[in-house]
């Protein structure tokens, strides 16, 4: 049966959520039958049709989703106090003695863990996360790491990693040149074929333009076997 919006009064119909006139929630009128009543758990992350309990014509996403900017990534420099190694580290990875940033470095150090650390990039920010207990803890500005617990990482911090100790340089230009740097060797990658032709009688090799063009005849070949070439295709040098 239709149901009357108790804001607005508009009859609406008996599936309705909302009402349609003025968009407020219809409660559901005492019945005697089965009808199921239409539940939305608003505390949910999820994305409720517009047109839920209502007429086609208004079809819309009630609640709209929007994106994040995107973020460009910077770089992060670790420099190590004792030897003035500097660590660039562009995105995130796992820092230990068998870890994906500078695996060669690390492993040299025997208080670092194999799995030591991970640092991380979300939200427009680096974070530092300890991954287990360790007996050489990680420490954030005197701060001790707790495992599973990631701390943001903002310029000129101090990072201490066993016995490792770093001063954090975050920089943004570094970013845009690693970014350059990576589409000009991306480039540099891309092989051009050369194509070429070969007597089938002598063995005499010509240059052609594509894969597709032929040699009509060799002028190394005698006047029997001249023309022999011109049916053999062209193939990357």
């Amino acid at each position: 049966m239709p149901k009357d919006c108790q804001q607005c009064g508009e009859e609406n119909t008996d599936i309705a959520a909302f009402c349609v006139l003025c968009n407020a929630p219809i409660s559901a009128p005492a019945s005697d039958d089965n009808t199921p009543e239409i539940i939305f758990n608003l505390s949910e992350k999820t994305t409720i049709p517009y047109n839920a309990g209502r007429p086609a014509a208004s079809a819309g996403p009630m609640y709209e989703i929007v994106p994040e900017n995107p973020v460009s990534i910077p770089v992060m420099e670790l420099k190590d106090r004792a030897s003035d190694k500097v660590i660039k580290i562009h995105g995130g990875g796992t820092i230990g003695r068998k870890g994906d940033i500078e695996r060669k470095y690390f492993s040299l150090c025997k208080y670092v863990s194999e799995y030591h650390c991970d640092i991380l990039f979300k939200n427009g920010s680096y974070y530092i996360e300890q991954l287990h207990t360790a007996l050489n803890p990680t420490v954030l500005n005197r701060v001790i790491l707790k495992p599973g617990v990631p701390l943001v990482i903002r310029d000129r911090d101090s990072i201490k990693i066993a016995d490792k100790i770093f001063k954090v340089a975050i920089r943004y230009d570094d970013a845009d040149q690693n970014a350059d740097q990576n589409a000009a060797e991306a480039a540099a990658d891309v092989i051009t074929l050369q194509y070429a032709v070969e007597c089938p009688k002598c063995g005499a090799v010509y240059d052609v333009s594509g894969p597709d063009e032929r040699v009509g005849e060799c002028a190394d070949c005698d006047d029997y076997d001249r023309y022999e070439i011109a049916k053999t295709g062209a193939r990357a040098m």
